[in-house]
């Protein structure tokens, strides 16, 4: 695929996995407000250590098969990964509060 080969391909591909990160952050944490609060903290933790392996191995795949500008992959993903992170914290904090209140 020579579209990733660019620095935009690969930048929209680093995006790509990053949103996909965040949208499934936010599913796993709407599921952990349904569950009961003892099971909270390992609904939320398991769900950030199954998303971080799926992440992993979709890195290690895209570096190992496909033509990719490194740099702008990493930074791309990385910036998503962390504004992801951020809003499921945020997310979670404010329903939490509500929650508890």
């Amino acid at each position: 695929m020579t579209a990733l080969a660019t620095w935009w391909g690969s930048a929209c591909a680093g995006c790509l996995l990053g949103l996909l990160y965040a949208v499934l952050s936010i599913a796993s944490a709407r599921f952990a407000l349904r569950v009961q609060s003892r099971r909270f903290v390992v609904v939320v933790l398991g769900g950030m250590l199954g998303r971080m392996a799926i992440a992993l191995g979709a890195v290690i795949v895209a570096v190992q098969l496909f033509s990719i500008h490194m740099q702008s992959f990493f930074i791309a993903f990385f910036a998503l990964l962390v504004l992801g992170t951020a809003t499921e914290a945020w997310w979670l904090f404010a329903h939490t509060r509500k929650r508890y209140a």
